[in-house]
């Protein structure tokens, strides 16, 4: 429908998910899980389309059509396939690297496409939650709320979709979270450099400064002057931080540390999730850790001085 004259209205949730579309009058309304495209119903609020959930999307049910019809993603986790319960190729995409669609056939109706995100076809645009990406230029077309990436406020993962994605519109992320991409190298965030931040790392706070590492909570002790023993891999104990703040329960003004950024000495991080360590946290969580003694004031004091970013409150 590129080209043609049309009219589009998006309607948003309590948690600034998209919950719905008006497109000429036509309404299609969403449901999500844990912010994963679940299912589509129409005007009167019946099912229309199911999405079946596995590592992005897996499959896809539709009422206009019979049977399941699963998803095939390349290794941008983009939909290269869609095949029908025989196994027969019903639509194939092919895209640039940003994401422009270059070939397809398309048999059943489908808007997970590249990176596995929403293609609004009325647009070309892809719905990126807090942003909206228009392929065709590499750039999205709101600027980004955060500050420190770059004099260009609109580009797309750092002008990298090789290697980076951005499910979010907030950041770019590499397709595996436990890994991070440095010059064609790949190396865990546990790997033996630890005084350097392996990949944009988020915290939550408030109006002022990133929350603080509690002294009872975080480190077992009483008070912030208590003395903390240096810890080490691979659960030590200390501030939590994560990959990624929208796929948490948490909430409050949320604060980064760009990815390269050097730790004060006498503070060290570790990835310890639990795809990577047997008992650890959950996934997408790191851990700053005080590598000396040190009294849980002069740790704060410590992280409290890395350049961290204000971005906006997340409620």
């Amino acid at each position: 429908m590129m080209g043609e004259e049309f009219h589009l209205e998006n309607f948003y949730d309590g948690e600034f998910l998209r919950a719905g579309t008006s497109v000429n009058g036509n309404v299609s309304r969403f449901v999500y899980y844990n912010g994963e495209l679940q299912a589509e119903t129409d005007e009167d609020e019946s099912v229309s389309t199911r999405y079946i959930l596995g590592y992005g999307v897996a499959g896809i049910e539709r009422n206009d059509v019979a049977g399941l019809h699963t998803y095939h993603l390349d290794e941008q986790n983009s939909t290269s396939y869609v095949t029908g319960a025989s196994g027969e190729i019903e639509s194939f995409y092919e895209y640039d690297a940003f994401g422009a669609i270059r070939r397809k056939s398309e048999e059943i109706k489908n808007r997970i496409l590249y990176t596995g995100q929403q293609y609004d076809q009325e647009t070309g645009q892809y719905y990126l939650r807090a942003r909206f990406y228009n392929p065709v230029v590499g750039r999205f077309f709101q600027e980004d709320v955060y500050r420190g990436d770059g004099l260009n406020l609109y580009a797309y993962c750092g002008n990298n979709p090789v290697n980076y994605y951005d499910p979010s519109g907030y950041m770019k992320k590499t397709q595996n979270s436990q890994n991070c991409k440095d010059d064609d190298k790949t190396t865990t965030k546990d790997s033996g450099d630890n005084n350097t931040v392996p990949t944009d790392t988020y915290v939550f706070g408030n109006a002022t400064k990133p929350g603080d590492a509690r002294p009872g909570k975080d480190f077992g002790v009483e008070s912030g002057s208590d003395v903390v023993n240096a810890q080490s891999p691979p659960l030590p104990k200390g501030k939590s931080v994560c990959a990624d703040p929208y796929d948490t329960p948490l909430t409050g003004t949320i604060y980064k540390v760009p990815e390269g950024t050097k730790l004060p000495e006498g503070l060290s991080i570790v990835y310890d999730g639990k795809d990577k360590v047997p008992g650890g946290h959950a996934i997408g969580h790191s851990t700053i850790y005080p590598t000396r003694d040190i009294t849980v004031d002069e740790f704060n004091g410590l992280y409290q001085s890395m350049p961290w970013e204000k971005g906006e409150k997340k409620r």
